[in-house]
């Protein structure tokens, strides 16, 4: 049975844990972290018979005129699959208050997990990638992994004086420095606003491991950072300027990165959701790594009125 959970960070993320197939965006204070950008944080956690935790799912959500809530539960819920029915659905719409609720949700498991197993429905127009790569790092055996190209790129960021650095203390001002180079040149829209990368270093630093490469006269070039919890980790930062990009600055951050995982006694290491076809770059930086490709199932909704769900999958595919 589902119920609204216990206010205590360090409980949630521990119990988060026992459940391979979680989030970083599930973590206490990644919801916290959502807060300050005007987020409202709803958790709940359901428990069997015995009184065991079973499932957990961190929403959040903002309220919109004539009593509308607009829901994402992002990786999450988490845990026994078969818990994500109406009971859920019931729970969220109780503690968010709203007279109209829409919800979705994006649990990371595969399979055709959910299909037979739940009351909601599946999207017609997804917000992310269901398809994903994960490296793992029990069986890590140096480069004997990486593809012919991604090791002849490695040596190329040796020839260049590179300085790769672990930070303890990060400036969030550098990373937007060389968020802001990269989106330039590739003219992208911003990645991470001040606001963000500002409590992300905030709420989230205990999680954080970062690297920023240098160049020979010391000026920083690239970043790159992962969200490591327990035996779990997450590509999270990733920028690298003009000269970075000429220089294979990310071959070495994530080569560093990924050691540094591997010595302490990371598992998984989840390099995120990956477009072969528009966006085949990363696609193939990523599989280079000799990480492997993986399909979630992808996201469920459900919706206090069914025509609230059309609406919102109609808006999804105009902004896209």
């Amino acid at each position: 049975m589902f119920d609204k959970a216990d206010e205590n960070g360090e409980t949630w993320d521990e119990l988060l844990s026992v459940f391979a197939h979680r989030s970083y965006a599930q973590l206490y204070s990644w919801g916290e972290y959502k807060k300050k950008l005007g987020w409202h944080v709803l958790r709940v956690v359901a428990e069997n018979n015995n009184g065991d935790s079973i499932a957990f799912a961190q929403g959040l959500y903002k309220t919109y005129p004539i009593g509308l809530a607009i829901m994402w539960i992002p990786g999450g819920p988490v845990g026994d699959m078969s818990s994500i029915n109406t009971e859920l659905f019931d729970v969220l719409y109780k503690y968010s208050s709203c007279k109209f609720l829409y919800c979705r949700v994006s649990p990371l498991v595969d399979n055709a997990s959910l299909q037979n197993s739940t009351s909601w429905s599946q999207v017609q127009y997804s917000l992310n990638s269901s398809k994903n790569m994960m490296l793992e790092l029990n069986d890590f055996d140096n480069k004997n992994k990486l593809t012919k190209n991604w090791r002849k790129n490695l040596r190329r960021s040796g020839n260049h004086d590179l300085i790769s650095e672990k930070i303890e203390a990060p400036n969030y001002q550098i990373i937007e420095s060389i968020y802001r180079d990269m989106e330039k040149y590739k003219g992208i829209d911003a990645q991470y606003s001040s606001l963000e990368l500002k409590n992300i270093f905030k709420f989230l630093s205990s999680y954080i491991t970062l690297y920023i490469c240098k160049n020979a006269d010391g000026k920083p070039i690239a970043v790159r950072g992962c969200i490591i919890h327990k035996d779990k980790a997450w590509d999270f930062i990733a920028a690298s300027n003009q000269e970075g990009r000429k220089k294979y600055a990310s071959y070495k951050l994530l080569w560093d990165i990924i050691n540094n995982c591997a010595s302490r006694n990371v598992c998984t290491y989840d390099m995120g959701g990956i477009d072969p076809v528009n966006n085949s770059g990363v696609w193939n930086f990523k599989k280079g790594t000799g990480a492997t490709e993986i399909i979630y199932e992808g996201e469920y909704e459900k919706a206090s009125i069914p025509l609230l769900a059309l609406f919102i999958n109609l808006y999804i595919k105009y902004l896209k």
